[in-house]
């Protein structure tokens, strides 16, 4: 089961001989909406030579356009296994941003997940006021610092892992406040 498209277009290229289901067939991605296969073909027209490094969150078109893809997690590495000065890292503006910070130049497609700006610094200061010592946990692609107080970039793995060593905080607070 895939929550969006390109998530479903992913799992059937991965394993071909399943069944993916998705739910609701609306369900799409402001981040894989904002580029196309032919956006792709006129970027490499642009920036003939350059090798296109794209973000899992698109379309499989897109995909099928790019030299290599990958995730948040493996972002950095995926680059500088590439061996090249720069690269043409698609979509996501913020993580290109990261990836740039890290490694070759990097020519990025202005766009970004919607989600990735959901919390202000206010937001998150005010959460932290009623939950003295919590640690905000951000991808890498979070465009800024949010707020003042413990904070760590991961990806994915690294939620996977604190996840289970630490309580969950959900809309109703923390596990003592339930």
């Amino acid at each position: 089961m895939a929550g969006v498209h390109f998530m479903a277009e992913t799992v059937k290229l991965l394993n071909p001989e399943r069944t993916v289901l998705i739910p609701d067939l609306a369900a799409g991605c402001s981040l894989a909406s904002s580029i196309t296969a032919r956006d792709v073909r006129l970027l490499r027209e642009t920036y003939p030579g350059v090798p296109v490094v794209t973000y899992v969150n698109t379309s499989a078109d897109v995909k099928a356009e790019s030299d290599i893809c990958c995730t948040s997690a493996n972002a950095v590495a995926v680059v500088e296994s590439l061996g090249v000065p720069r690269v043409l890292f698609l979509p996501d503006r913020y993580l290109a941003a990261y990836v740039a910070s890290r490694t070759a130049w990097v020519i990025a497609w202005q766009r970004e997940l919607r989600g990735s700006r959901t919390l202000s610094g206010a937001e998150i200061r005010a959460y932290r006021a009623g939950n003295p010592g919590i640690t905000v946990l951000a991808h890498p692609e979070c465009p800024r610092r949010p707020g003042r107080g413990r904070f760590r970039r991961v990806d994915d793995g690294d939620v996977r892992v604190r996840s289970r060593a630490a309580p969950a905080l959900g809309r109703d607070g923390p596990p003592s406040a339930r």
